[in-house]
């Protein structure tokens, strides 16, 4: 109380007994109770919520992140009543769920089974726009995940290195020591993060000679072996600065291929000067170190796949995301057309929908049925851009469509409005047995690219040349592609 008293006249924030409660390690409530009846505090017992989180004595439990389970299906639930695009249930998820996610786990590592129930509920969320049932996923949900293009001395690490640690090397710990749930988790990713961890020695003091990366050829136990601090006579957990002595390495004579290979892996002469030793985080993907990045962690642990060539197409800055989500399905070939179907074994007629006349396919549906015919020729019959008829040369085009940066932005958005008015018309048939003229789609993607390209203008600054009428989106939409 006297601390907290000299904390208040220091800082002038008083403490407010009848809104504070008091506990003490240990969780013993009677000693708890006695001392918050003594200084005037309201007693406490774990676990409790702060700030919407669990404060918690032990490892999580099941019930312990069962809130945070319970909150991310009633925030699905409550976006049920609304008529959600795939691109809107994308974004909440992104930016909704993963906050809410974020929030916990910056505090408390989430257990697996927390995190793989979260994203059971997210896959069945934005495939079927409800929390229980992922069926008819057409992506798996590590797919959804991966990119669209394919440390300093605290209070902690004294406590850990007095406690935990007591003289030892964290990288000799085993995984059966004493500690934490906590502290043997982090004991597990040895292996994961000594690769990762460089030390560039200055005085050598506190630089390990066997478990430091130091050399750059990696610890040296690795390279010695477990015999390595017997033969060479070098303490196991010696410093680099004591495995020097008269301004030499101290290792012994003889052509023992231990002793052979560290006088191959050491420098000729010890270089140590006053400076401190320090660490670095070494990026594995450039071959370089420097202050710890977690994407550059994250891009070394999960090392990029192949690239695809339509990512710029799918996901320029300008799109309008439902539009840019359904031509992301159909550029992994996961929409449900009529040949997919057939090749699962279902039952169902393979002509295409807005025709009658041939096997509905991706190929066929988009660009050689007569409707979709019809509504390109539409757009592209006043202008001298011609685009290809398939979609992968599409794809392809549409990053180059025009030397004209707003011309090709124009491509981009009418070629994703098509796609993605063509697959309304032939579900609109399926579901609903009414398909309209390709002329009125065709004023409807019109109206539509109008109203984009009008936003797209106001967002240009005032004081350009590219806010002016002859060299605006709407100035080249009726210039070229709508008559």
């Amino acid at each position: 109380m006297q601390v907290l008293r000299e904390f208040y006249s220091a800082s002038g924030l008083r403490l407010n007994l009848a809104k504070s409660y008091l506990f003490l390690d240990g969780n013993n409530i009677v000693v708890t109770r006695t001392l918050a009846f003594r200084f005037g505090f309201t007693p406490g017992a774990l676990p409790v919520r702060y700030l919407g989180l669990p404060l918690l004595p032990h490892k999580m439990r099941p019930a312990d992140y069962q809130p945070l389970l319970d909150r991310v299906r009633q925030r699905i639930s409550s976006w049920l009543v609304k008529l959600l695009s795939f691109a809107g249930r994308l974004q909440l998820i992104q930016s909704v769920i993963s906050g809410m996610v974020n929030f916990w786990a910056v505090v408390f590592p989430l257990p697996k089974q927390c995190l793989r129930e979260v994203e059971r509920m997210c896959s069945a969320f934005l495939w079927s726009g409800a929390p229980d049932s992922a069926r008819g996923a057409k992506v798996s949900w590590d797919s959804i995940c991966t990119p669209k293009e394919e440390g300093s001395g605290s209070l902690r690490v004294s406590w850990v290195q007095s406690v935990l640690l007591r003289g030892k090397v964290f990288w000799d710990t085993r995984l059966d020591s004493p500690g934490s749930w906590l502290w043997k988790r982090l004991l597990r990713l040895q292996p994961l993060a000594r690769p990762f961890l460089v030390c560039n020695v200055g005085s050598g003091l506190t630089a390990r000679f066997w478990f430091d990366d130091w050399t750059g050829l990696g610890p040296l136990l690795d390279l010695a072996g477990a015999n390595g601090p017997r033969v060479i006579g070098i303490n196991r957990l010696a410093t680099v600065a004591e495995a020097v002595r008269n301004r030499s390495w101290n290792l012994p004579r003889g052509r023992h291929p231990i002793t052979v290979l560290l006088r191959a892996a050491l420098p000729l002469i010890p270089s140590l000067t006053s400076d401190a030793d320090y660490y670095e985080w070494r990026d594995l993907n450039e071959d370089s170190s420097g202050p710890f990045s977690s994407s550059k962690t994250w891009s070394a642990l999960h090392p990029s796949g192949p690239t695809v060539t339509w990512a710029d197409s799918v996901w320029f800055a300008q799109r309008i995301k439902k539009h840019a989500f359904i031509h992301w399905v159909i550029a992994r070939d996961r929409l449900p057309t009529r040949d997919r179907l057939i090749s699962w074994g279902l039952d169902v007629p393979p002509v295409c929908l807005l025709c009658s006349t041939v096997p509905e396919s991706r190929s066929h549906l988009f660009f050689n049925c007569p409707f979709a015919a019809q509504v390109w020729t539409s757009f592209f019959v006043t202008s001298n851009i011609l685009p290809p008829n398939d979609l992968d040369s599409i794809q392809l085009w549409v990053g180059s469509a025009s030397s004209n940066a707003k011309v090709t932005i124009i491509c981009k958005l009418l070629v994703q409005a098509t796609i993605y008015d063509i697959w309304t018309e032939r579900n609109s048939c399926l579901h609903r047995a009414v398909i309209k003229p390709a002329a009125q789609v065709t004023r409807e993607i019109q109206t539509l690219m109008r109203r984009k390209l009008y936003a797209l203008d106001t967002t240009l600054p005032i004081n350009t040349s590219s806010r002016n009428t002859t060299n605006s989106f709407l100035s080249y939409w009726f210039g070229g592609f709508q008559i």
